[in-house]
């Protein structure tokens, strides 16, 4: 009974009729080909036959991204046969991986954050979707380092790995599947079956819509990239074929669909090299201890401190939204909230689709009492995306706290719905349900918090 309140919207199969290769993995349906499948490419292919170690260094390390194609696919890189379908399960099937959907994983700094055995992801969680209807996508940092795996891969000189130097990452995932933007250091990703298809932008381009994003990436697919006009605004693109290798060059922002059920491996290196990129990795430090101060002063001190690393990172990437918005959201821990409204305004004049931007619009006007114009912002946000749960929290809160709390009870119902484990938004909703004379919807929420308590025990 319990169970079944929990998973009121639990997971649902994908209606998929989908034909399996030799390898064991599933090739992609018709109906996915036909929405996500593209002929856009507009990032260079090169035979790594015809690719010197020279014209690499000079022509695209650290300056654009370039796919690498080679005669015999991922033969030429890798023992493809040790990465089937019954091979992996068969050496690895007790192993634990982590998998998420698009948002989340960025959300948590590059984690999934459902645990399963492989096996179970493969015979099961695979076929599934979650709570936003968005099949879940493995993106583990350490299950490939814990298998014998790396001693499959023989990839060119050109993409050598080096211990210590080097992270990997284990991507794994049904059509649909994928990651929304985010960048990082220096990378390069290869495919052994299935097929990614890619959206870039240069660090100098925030990509419409955000990052640490509102957005999965198949709700920036649907709701954000067909409103994308203007030339200089549209993604740089391309879908990678089973056996290429894309390198992507550090700061390099991309998002990836996966077309058909596609299992390849990520390496990166773990620090940044240029400029640039460098001041963005210098603010993991500084958000480190702005989360560990202790008093207002310190968390003053730290967010002043985050601020000049931003506006130094600004004046370098003046149209950069992502570092306005990162500013925005700091400036209130100084006390410039009217400062804070007027770089949030300038992000929102650049990219209407930012949706974490509009909900901290919508927090500075509560917090300057104009609730009325917050409540505008916040059915602004869900208009663009109804799937956000951020947006269905801060507006249950804004009508809970200005009287209404009957309709702050939908929000937060459907803040559940989304993040159906959820402690704090159980309570949002039995608090609400509580205020809205609803005994018997309070009674049945304080019984899921004690279920969901019991795993915390």
């Amino acid at each position: 009974m319990m169970e079944d309140i929990i998973n009121q919207n639990p997971h649902k199969t994908v209606d998929e009729q989908m034909e399996v290769s030799s390898n064991g993995w599933r090739e992609a349906d018709p109906r996915v080909i036909a929405k996500y499948d593209s002929t856009i490419c507009n990032i260079e292919k090169r035979n790594i036959e015809d690719l010197s170690s020279e014209e690499f260094e000079k022509v695209y390390r650290y300056k654009k991204p370039v796919i690498v194609t080679f005669p015999n696919g991922a033969e030429d890189w890798a023992e493809a046969d040790k990465w089937t379908v019954s091979n992996l399960k068969k050496e690895y099937g007790d192993f634990r991986i982590y998998s998420g959907n698009a948002r989340e994983i960025v959300r948590r700094g590059g984690n999934g954050e459902v645990g399963s055995s492989f096996s179970e992801f493969v015979d099961k969680l695979i076929q599934q979707e979650d709570e936003t209807g968005e099949p879940l996508y493995v993106f583990d940092r350490n299950f490939y380092n814990s298998s014998t795996l790396p001693k499959t891969l023989k990839p060119p000189s050109i993409f050598k790995i080096q211990n210590g130097i080097d992270d990997s990452i284990f991507f794994l995932g049904a059509s649909r599947s994928g990651v929304s933007f985010h960048k990082h250091a220096d990378s390069w990703n290869g495919v052994l079956y299935g097929r990614k298809r890619w959206f870039l932008y240069p660090i100098d381009h925030t990509p419409p819509g955000g990052v640490f994003t509102g957005y999965t990436m198949l709700e920036w697919f649907d709701m954000v990239y067909p409103k994308i006009k203007a030339e200089e605004d549209k993604p740089i693109e391309c879908v990678q074929a089973a056996g290429e290798i894309l390198y992507l060059p550090e700061g390099f922002y991309h998002g990836t669909i996966n077309i058909g059920d596609t299992v390849a491996i990520g390496i990166q290196k773990k620090e940044s090299t240029l400029g640039i990129q460098k001041l963005f990795y210098e603010d993991r430090y500084l958000g480190e201890m702005l989360t560990k101060s202790k008093t207002s002063e310190e968390r003053t001190e730290w967010s002043r401190k985050f601020i000049e690393l931003y506006t130094t990172i600004l004046e370098l990437l003046p149209e950069s939204t992502e570092v306005m918005q990162n500013i925005a959201e700091l400036l209130p821990n100084v006390d410039r909230k009217r400062a804070s409204l007027d770089m949030v305004n300038k992000v929102l004049k650049k990219d209407p689709y930012f949706l974490i931007a509009i909900l901290h619009k919508a927090d500075l006007m509560i917090d300057m009492n104009e609730a009325y114009k917050a409540e505008e912002l916040l059915q602004e946000a869900l208009q663009l995306n109804p799937e956000l749960f951020d947006t269905r929290v801060m507006y249950g809160r804004l009508l809970y706290d200005t009287g209404r709390p009957e309709e702050a009870v939908f929000h937060f119902r459907k803040a559940t719905e989304l993040r159906p484990n959820n402690i704090h938004f159980w309570n949002y909703l039995k608090n609400a349900q509580i205020a809205s004379d609803d005994d018997r919807g309070a009674e049945e929420s304080d019984e899921i918090i004690t279920y969901l308590k019991s795993f915390e025990d």
